[in-house]
């Protein structure tokens, strides 16, 4: 037609000036960490460290130690499970999530220090996932996943218990920001100074002394407890 241009208009120009990509800079590391800025043999060397620390955690948690291969062990009256080391009533095979909360009850036997746990051994969890969310929120889903497999392995009720805890976990380090660093370092050291008391108080040292798995066997133990509660096979 007569009276339109037969070229359509060119799209306007949007100017970002340095301030708006700033403060779009600042977002994405508040939200991802940040790591993102790692380059060169720097985010190499993370990299590796995370793998490593994955592949260390698989290895304490699954590979098996002394007779673990094929685990039998002293029951009580044919209990799978005791809080206590029984008396030798009767031998029975035992699954490896049955062996490991019993090897780990036979440091938690006062009162008092199960009390302590119950407090500290969430908190330690938190603890530790909020410093490493703190550095890096990917390397933070990155051991949870790790964890998450020990657990599968364990016991596959376990690890859905375990994926709902760690949900409930991860939240509050989402509405933290910048602070979740300096919470977690203070929660950290008072949770850790509580669970040498406890034992001190129990008179035995702390089962992941002997074995590192039991760094993570901890928080699915005391999970365990709410399983039976409720009547929850795992």
């Amino acid at each position: 037609m007569s009276g339109q241009s037969p070229h359509p208009p060119e799209p306007a120009v949007v100017v970002i000036d340095d301030a708006r990509l700033e403060k779009a800079a600042a977002f994405i590391e508040e939200e991802e960490g940040a790591t993102s800025r790692h380059r060169g043999w720097l985010g190499y060397l993370t990299a590796t460290l995370l793998v490593v620390m994955s592949v260390f955690h698989l290895y304490a948690a699954v590979l098996p130690t002394g007779s673990d291969s094929v685990v039998w062990l002293v029951c009580w009256r044919g209990r799978s499970w005791c809080d206590r080391p029984p008396q030798p009533y009767s031998r029975c095979f035992m699954r490896k999530v049955d062996e490991l909360f019993a090897r780990y009850a036979e440091s938690h036997q006062n009162p008092t220090n199960k009390a302590i746990h119950w407090v500290c051994v969430p908190l330690i969890t938190w603890s530790v996932l909020a410093l490493i969310w703190a550095w890096s929120p990917v390397a933070a889903y990155i051991l949870i996943a790790a964890a998450l497999i020990f657990y599968l392995w364990l016991s596959p009720a376990i690890a859905v218990g375990m994926l709902g805890v760690t949900a409930v976990l991860v939240y509050p380090m989402t509405l933290l920001g910048p602070h979740v660093l300096t919470v977690a370092i203070i929660v950290f050291v008072v949770a850790w100074i509580g669970q040498f008391i406890g034992h001190r108080i129990e008179g035995r040292k702390p089962s992941f002394f002997d074995d590192i798995k039991f760094l993570l066997v901890g928080p699915a133990w005391l999970l365990s407890f709410v399983y039976r509660r409720f009547g929850i096979a795992y």
